[in-house]
């Protein structure tokens, strides 16, 4: 059994069971009702890695969750009150947080992703690069990647943190296993295109995520097959293509260059 001691959870909404469409992840009465979904998600997840809340004896000192979506995933007042966490709006945001926690002293030792979407233009449920109205795409060294491949590629350049856990449809599962081979999967709900898909029932999926994060538990930390298998070597390109504005008005694509990886994809 891998000694873990911190795990970093990283959440989104587009991926979670029961979520398919664009009003679902934008301020109102569907969002609210999507967050309440992706907090029961991540809870059983949290759970799963610590126990019950009267365990004396948790198997992990830490758990830290970065609610990864942009206008807000989760509800505060119902996340598992043992768990770290950082709200959307963060300034110091994913790459900030990691690199302060190795300042602290308190280093991540696995990355997992809860309610993950595929990146745009794959054709998964909601689909998209950080922005559904601004990004076309993203390459880095002439790859494709989107937010899981850079977060993942991030923390294995910055600490040699491996990723260990991944949810949401199927579309964004084979995403994350092209990248990373070993990680665990679940799959929440099958794509049927941008803004249909085939769920599972919200407690079936929150059933399989317990189960399968128990899994990490019993994890390899040193398993090569949790490491990115695209670690691009220097220099770096990494691309960035824009969507029209309002469909009509080109925007400016930008390519940043560098020898410092970590350095460039914090500058997404």
């Amino acid at each position: 059994m891998a000694d873990w001691r911190h795990i970093f959870l990283v959440t989104d909404i587009e991926g979670v069971a029961g979520v398919e469409s664009w009003e679902q992840t934008r301020s109102g009465p569907r969002h609210e009702a999507a967050k309440a979904l992706a907090t029961d998600e991540v809870n059983s997840v949290v759970g799963a890695l610590l126990g019950p809340p009267d365990n004396p004896d948790p198997p992990l000192l830490r758990i830290s969750v970065w609610d990864g979506h942009g206008c807000g995933g989760l509800l505060f007042d119902r996340l598992d009150r043992r768990v770290t966490f950082y709200r959307h709006d963060d300034t110091r945001n994913f790459t900030g947080l990691l690199r302060e926690s190795l300042r602290a002293g308190v280093p991540v030792d696995a990355l997992g992703f809860v309610g993950q979407h595929a990146m745009e233009g794959s054709g998964g449920t909601l689909s998209h690069t950080y922005s559904s109205r601004r990004i076309r795409s993203y390459k880095l060294n002439g790859r494709p990647i989107g937010e899981f491949g850079l977060r993942a590629l991030f923390a294995w350049a910055l600490a040699k943190i491996p990723t260990v856990f991944f949810s949401g449809d199927d579309v964004a599962c084979r995403e994350a296993q092209s990248l990373v081979p070993g990680i665990l999967l679940v799959q929440v709900k099958e794509s049927l295109n941008v803004t249909s898909a085939r769920h599972l029932e919200p407690k079936n999926a929150c059933a399989q995520l317990a189960t399968t994060a128990r899994k990490i538990l019993e994890l390899n930390p040193s398993d090569s097959s949790l490491r990115p298998s695209f670690i691009p070597e220097p220099p770096f390109e990494f691309r960035k293509h824009f969507k029209l504005k309002f469909g009509l008005v080109p925007r400016p694509q930008r390519t940043l260059t560098g020898d410092n990886l970590t350095a460039l994809l914090e500058k997404e």
